[in-house]
């Protein structure tokens, strides 16, 4: 069984973002780049899927300039059993769309059975991709996917899709699919020293827009990114005390941090009391007039 894995390198959520004040876009100087964490959550599934399956293999893919490779070194120590990096200066502003065509075109050529992905990545979250290797593929696509289990035959995989408020839907599919694994669905395995080690010193493929058999125009850009910019300051609203109160009235206000209690009245006796008294409120309020 071929399992492929999609995955991307991202800045590291630690570093420290600027916006560059002329090309009004993100300066990268001094960023540093690791693997997606949400992508870390679709290798070790695909592992555990691989794990499970004899003579299985799984091959790690992405798209990306050179630094991209140590997102792939990454997956290797992992445990994964083979790794492709994508790359041709024609892939330098590819969109989510451009991105998913490339990806799909390189599955293809592979093979496969299982396309892993995580659920989105950290830098832009727009959660495209997958669904775009599905639609070019011509392949079922489940999103949000927390455990996967294949039938013996393996033409089939049983999937636990997580929904809102923690409950779960329990979905079968038929093989070849795309499942964009959900962050949190499981705990991916830390690489031990000696499999990094290991990991830094095999060889990487690179293919490059002829290896894959696109041409320019097809890797164009549908979309593409203007400006950035810093999220506007919210006015705070302040609340003051009305200076006319007495000492202890303001002193109160304070220690209830402005917020005003609410005044409430509890209504005994029976049905139709309450529903006098209420109506009795209303009227002394001016919010119903009695008739005349």
């Amino acid at each position: 069984m071929q399992i492929i894995v999609c995955v991307k390198q991202v800045a590291s959520p630690e570093s420290r973002f600027k916006i560059d004040p002329i090309t009004n876009l993100i300066d990268e100087t001094g960023c540093e780049y690791v693997l997606n964490p949400n992508d870390e959550f679709a290798v070790e599934e695909a592992l555990r899927v691989r794990d499970g399956q004899n003579g299985s293999q799984a091959t790690v893919l992405t798209l990306g300039p050179p630094r991209a490779r140590d997102a792939l070194v990454r997956c290797l120590s992992m445990g994964a059993d083979d790794a492709i990096h994508l790359w041709d200066r024609a892939f330098e502003q590819s969109d989510v769309h451009a991105t998913s065509l490339v990806l799909a075109k390189a599955i293809s050529r592979l093979g496969y059975d299982l396309i892993f992905c995580g659920c989105e990545a950290w830098d832009d979250g727009q959660g495209y991709v997958g669904a775009g290797i599905a639609e070019e593929l011509g392949i079922p696509l489940i999103t949000d996917v927390n455990k996967v289990e294949l039938a013996t035959d393996g033409r089939r995989a049983t999937v636990l899709r997580g929904l809102e408020r923690g409950d779960q839907a329990k979905i079968e599919c038929s093989l070849p699919a795309v499942f964009c694994v959900a962050m949190g669905a499981n705990r991916p395995r830390y690489p031990s020293l000696r499999n990094r080690l290991l990991a830094q010193k095999r060889e990487i493929a690179i293919w490059d827009l002829k290896a894959i058999g696109l041409g320019e125009a097809e890797v164009s850009c549908l979309m593409r990114l203007e400006s950035v910019s810093y999220p506007r300051p919210r006015t705070k609203r302040v609340t003051t005390p009305d200076p006319s109160l007495p000492v202890m009235e303001r002193l109160k206000f304070f220690l209830a941090s402005g917020v005003s209690e609410r005044q409430s009245n509890l209504l005994d006796g029976s049905t139709d009391d309450a529903i006098s008294k209420v109506t009795q409120y209303l009227i002394e309020e001016g919010i119903i007039q009695r008739e005349v």
